[in-house]
């Protein structure tokens, strides 16, 4: 129904459309509709990949068939806890640590997307960092202490796995 409605619709109205008429946004909007073409163009793996979710199922499409089938049929570590989980019980979070694990030559699109997805966590963690400072003042200062340390560590763990402590 999306894609029938976006090819209807007049030049630029598409995202005022949604605003109006559904309660997710674009970027969920445009995985709908990649997803519904699998549905269309190949109803089995839409139906394997359709209870892990709109996020999940697109980011997997991405993937050579190979690797989805491989992800598909097990238990993964989560390289961020250890953990082993079949796809559908992990977080998008955890998928995109499962997937950026992979060997290059499994990932096809999927390190694109993967790097989009940090791009924009990066993005909102700033915003995050953005009003904090805005109401650092209503903050008591063991508090603000506290989040400055967590801070950083997180900068330290950061630099440590890039190895840009000793650049």
């Amino acid at each position: 129904m999306l894609s029938q409605v976006r090819q209807r619709l007049p030049h630029g109205a598409w995202t005022g459309w949604l605003e109006q008429h559904v309660p997710f946004n674009g970027r969920t909007a445009e995985r709908a509709i990649r997803l519904h073409g699998l549905s269309r163009s190949d109803p089995k793996l839409f139906a394997r990949l359709a209870p892990l979710g709109v996020s999940k199922a697109d980011v997997l499409i991405t993937l050579p068939r190979a690797t989805v089938e491989k992800l598909l049929a097990g238990r993964h570590a989560v390289p961020s806890t250890g953990a082993r989980k079949p796809l559908v019980a992990m977080s998008f979070a955890e998928l995109m640590g499962v997937i950026a694990a992979l060997d290059p030559g499994d990932t096809g699109d999927a390190t694109a997307t993967l790097l989009g997805t940090y791009r924009r966590q990066i993005r909102t963690l700033i915003g995050t960092f953005d009003a904090l400072i805005e109401h650092r003042r209503a903050i008591a200062d063991e508090d603000l202490v506290e989040l400055y340390d967590k801070l950083l560590d997180a900068a330290a763990r950061l630099a440590h796995a890039f190895s840009l402590d000793d650049a």
